[in-house]
């Protein structure tokens, strides 16, 4: 018989890997994209340019996004719940 805190932690578990995969399969259609620009940039530009300018763009998006997005939804609950 499996004691009631291992039953907890499974619990906690497999909510954690239901909120992982439904972050990755949004992802998918970036990554993809993501990958055929840096593609297309590196035959044109080089890879040295391709990794500077797509440092310098991700590093934009993440910003754009922690301030305005995650400020503004609850998604800073769903971070506290799950602590």
């Amino acid at each position: 018989m499996i004691s009631e805190e291992r039953q907890i932690t499974i619990g906690i578990k497999y909510r954690m890997d239901i909120i992982l995969k439904s972050i990755v399969r949004r992802q998918i259609p970036f990554l993809i994209g993501g990958t055929i620009a840096g593609i297309i940039m590196t035959h044109y530009y080089g890879f040295l340019f391709t990794v500077v300018v797509n440092s310098a763009i991700w590093w934009g998006v993440s910003y754009f996004v922690n301030k305005y997005f995650w400020k503004s939804t609850t998604i800073k609950s769903i971070f506290c719940s799950l602590h």
